[in-house]
């Protein structure tokens, strides 16, 4: 007897081994071999260049980590209602020297960076390699994501690594605390934005506003140009202007949320007309002041007085506002650094919206012409596609063999059942209703009478299924 429990227990032990292995082995199978490459290549680029520089990249606008860094040192030394939250300047040991507010923007990055200077990450080296190995790296999931999904693996491996190894125009900016953000926000605002025209975003709105109100709380420029192009793609994927209102809504929401709360901060740190006449230097005296000497002094006492971080330059901006220019800016650069590149990608940009401007037409002459050829007595496709559905319980994915369709609906019938249409029970219930008698499984009425019906749903089907059994139908072959 001991001997047989010891047989048992040894072959458990070997069978759950081998599930085991069987798991991991089925689970290395599934890993994408492309994205493998693009985290290989990540860490080979961007871990070389951490190593080489000891962790402090000497790189262009590098020391935006440094403020990143001092803004979460300066919250969690002297508190965060010291500032109301807002960016304390100040590079100073001395108590006495805080705050030194910036008050142009939420300066989101910092709110990370005082993350990690909790969790005992305290020196600025440690600071850029945590977040280039998460912030970034999660960036660079999102822009293969996006890139896969409306293209190729291969494509978007190719684009990645091209990415990150153009130094002049991506790495540099990417081994930083702070610029290492950007394309955090905008291939994740593109990938969330594809996530929800393909409807396999939970909570889509919701997801939006949350997203665009962390991006509005980080620059005050930037993130018009990513809520901008994130709304146009979207409108460009999805082609129907009634979503991309709600997505817009959302948008401004989540924009409107972050505004909010930057100036309430700044009301609870300065007052209102602290917070108005910042307003009127920032943006009214900048843009159109007469006197420029007279409004340097006046500006330079103002912020002297509130410890109010203010670059005192006042260029003249006249040639910068204008419509020519935006759109010029966008591509400058690239047309300096790598003219052949931006080529490339116009070309690959103006083939796609020919291609799927050319789909979108043909798509829409089809719908036209299945319109005419079922005349008025004809179901609309929705309607169609839903009933066919009702009828034989496949789903729209279903493309073998002819579909039962119910053609000659009323009105009355069609709202009705299609106003329940995402009732699972309703719709399995009529789906077995209108079967005939030989589709039947053995355990259905042939044997043992009518088939049960789920209680709150049981009084609409059998309407539903009484109309179904009294229309006559008809068998026409359609491909979804």
């Amino acid at each position: 007897m001991q001997l047989q429990q010891t047989e048992v227990a040894l072959a458990t032990a070997s069978s759950a081994e081998h599930d085991w292995y069987r798991g991991a082995v089925r689970k290395l199978a599934q890993v994408d071999a492309a994205w493998v490459a693009v985290l290989l290549g990540y860490c080979a680029v961007f871990g070389g260049i951490l190593i080489y520089s000891d962790f402090l990249p000497y790189t262009f606008d590098n020391n935006e980590s440094f403020s990143a860094f001092w803004h979460a040192r300066n919250m969690y030394e002297y508190g965060i209602a010291n500032s109301s939250g807002l960016a304390d300047e100040s590079f100073s040991y001395d108590a006495a020297a805080h705050p030194y507010v910036y008050t142009h923007a939420g300066a989101s990055p910092r709110l990370f960076a005082y993350l990690l200077y909790v969790l005992g990450i305290r020196t600025v080296e440690l600071q850029i390699a945590v977040t280039v190995f998460t912030i970034g790296l999660l960036a660079f999931r999102f822009t293969y994501r996006f890139l896969a999904d409306i293209s190729t693996r291969l494509y978007a491996t190719i684009a990645c690594l091209l990415l990150m190894t153009d130094y002049i125009m991506f790495t540099q900016w990417h081994v930083g605390a702070w610029h290492v953000w950007k394309m955090f926000l905008l291939f994740g605002g593109l990938y969330l934005a594809q996530r929800v025209a393909a409807r396999k975003q939970a909570y889509p709105l919701l997801m939006v506003y949350a997203f665009h109100a962390f991006l509005f709380y980080y620059e005050t420029i930037f993130n018009v140009y990513v809520a901008a192009a994130v709304f146009l793609y979207f409108i460009f994927v999805t082609r129907d202007y009634r979503f991309p209102l709600k997505f817009g809504l959302a948008q401004f929401a989540g924009a409107l949320t972050a505004a909010a709360v930057l100036l309430g901060q700044l009301m609870l740190q300065f007052g209102w007309d602290v917070v108005r006449m910042d307003i009127y230097y920032t943006f009214i005296g900048r843009n159109f002041a007469t006197d420029v000497a007279s409004f340097l002094e006046a500006a330079r006492t103002f912020y002297a007085n509130h410890n109010i971080v203010f670059w005192l330059n006042v260029p003249d901006s006249g040639f910068y506002r204008n419509l020519p220019w935006a759109v010029r800016f966008l591509f400058q650069d690239h047309a300096v650094h790598t003219p052949p590149w931006s080529l490339v990608v116009l070309a690959f940009a103006a083939a796609e919206i020919a291609e799927v401007t050319g789909s979108a037409s043909t798509l829409v002459d089809v719908r036209r012409r299945k319109q005419a050829r079922d005349g008025p007595l004809g179901v609309r496709a929705s309607h169609t596609k839903y009933c066919a559905v009702l009828h034989l319980g496949k789903t729209p994915r279903d493309r073998s063999g002819p579909l039962t369709v119910i053609t000659g609906f009323d009105r009355c019938v069609m709202a009705h059942c299609h106003g329940h249409r995402n009732n699972r029970a309703t719709r399995s219930n009529l789906a077995l209703a209108a079967r005939p008698a030989s589709e039947h499984s053995p355990h259905s009425e042939q044997n043992f009478g009518p088939p049960r019906l789920e209680a709150p749903n049981q009084k609409r089907a059998s309407i539903c299924a009484d109309f179904l059994r009294d229309l006559k139908c008809r068998h026409i072959p359609l491909s979804f």
